[in-house]
């Protein structure tokens, strides 16, 4: 079993498609600030976990009185418990984020580290929510060459852009992916040319998935299929639900003057559509990891080439591929954009 320190010189770090590039101690104004939060979150959230008992027995009450007035009216009673669950949900779902803004406080405290990204901005960092909230406030300059963040790591709250304070509570997601094994720049040296394309030549070979990469490969078919299934299968209960009170109850015409029904269905069967899109990626991902094998393909030039101007244009590129999947793995080295895009990659065996 590896140690931990060649564990972590397996993968790498990434925010934003950022770099992870220190690891820095906590000063004294960083601390503070952390115990602040602490404090903040575990007073926010027992006030909001003492509204929620209230709540429900507002929605209760609600219910009854709404039984009442509307005799056999179960529509009307039914969508007033279903918006109401959803608000004690709501308040629920808002406790359960202050606990964890309190708990990951004190971790980050508790690590007393912060880590340091820095690198070339991707461009699909701007279109993630994380990215849109730092150029709306104007801390990141997608024309500047080079970024630089400061994110406490268990929260992974952005605390310094560009060595600015982030005034607002952001989220930039952090994710990890393997770096490739030390065979990857051996079978690159030992590829088979199969195809001449004006001065290009193009050389294949193939090597095989460490066994790192396959823990990261199946963390990511779990995020593929995991995201879609959970808005699916709320959805799916409450079009259903609120389907079966409209047909069965009042016929086609009570289902089709039912407040929210035609949106509810159609956020239903989208969320359905998206979940089942994504199975057929998962599959081939785990056919991938069964195959056990990755396909490298290699573009170079001919020293001899007539076009001098389009061999220094147009340098040597090696890219690694999944065969069935048929998508990009490694760029030169370094994991393709999607990777590090996804926030649940895997990390590696401890």
């Amino acid at each position: 079993m590896a140690d931990k320190g060649e564990q972590e010189s397996n993968t790498t770090q990434w925010c934003l498609g950022l770099p992870l590039i220190a690891e820095v101690p906590l000063n004294e104004e960083e601390k503070r600030y952390l115990r602040r939060e602490a404090l903040l979150g575990r007073f926010s959230g027992c006030l909001l976990a003492m509204s929620v008992p209230v709540a429900f027995i507002a929605v209760l009450l609600a219910m009854t009185f709404a039984s009442e007035s509307h005799k056999n009216d179960i529509i009307t009673s039914t969508s007033l418990g279903l918006i109401g669950i959803g608000l004690v949900a709501l308040l629920v779902i808002k406790t359960r984020e202050c606990a964890r803004r309190a708990k990951s406080a004190s971790k980050d405290l508790g690590a007393g580290i912060t880590w340091h990204f820095a690198g070339p901005l991707p461009s699909f960092a701007l279109l993630e929510k994380s990215g849109r909230q730092l150029i709306k406030l104007a801390l990141i300059n997608p024309d500047q060459p080079n970024q630089e963040m400061v994110v406490f790591p268990s929260s992974q709250h952005v605390w310094r852009v560009n060595g600015r304070q982030v005034d607002q509570y952001i989220i930039a997601p952090c994710g990890v992916t393997t770096n490739p094994p030390a065979i990857a720049r051996i079978a690159a040296n030992w590829l088979d040319p199969i195809a001449k394309v004006d001065d290009a030549i193009i050389s294949t070979g193939q090597r095989e998935i460490s066994d790192n990469e396959k823990v990261e490969m199946r963390a990511i078919a779990r995020t593929l299929w995991l995201r879609p299934l959970w808005p699916a299968v709320i959805l799916s209960l409450w079009g259903g639900l609120l389907i079966r009170l409209g047909v069965f109850h009042d016929g086609p015409k009570g289902f089709a003057d039912t407040s929210g029904c035609v949106l509810v269905f159609a956020l239903m069967l989208t969320s359905d559509l998206r979940f089942i899109l994504s199975l057929p990626g998962v599959f081939r991902m785990y056919r991938d990891i069964q195959r056990g094998l990755i396909v490298i393909v290699s573009r170079s030039f001919a020293e001899n080439t007539a076009n001098t101007e389009v061999a220094e244009a147009s340098k040597e590129l090696t890219i690694e591929m999944l065969p069935d999947s048929n998508i990009i793995w490694t760029i030169e080295g370094k994991p393709a954009s999607w990777r590090r895009r996804l926030t649940h990659a895997g990390k590696t065996e401890k």
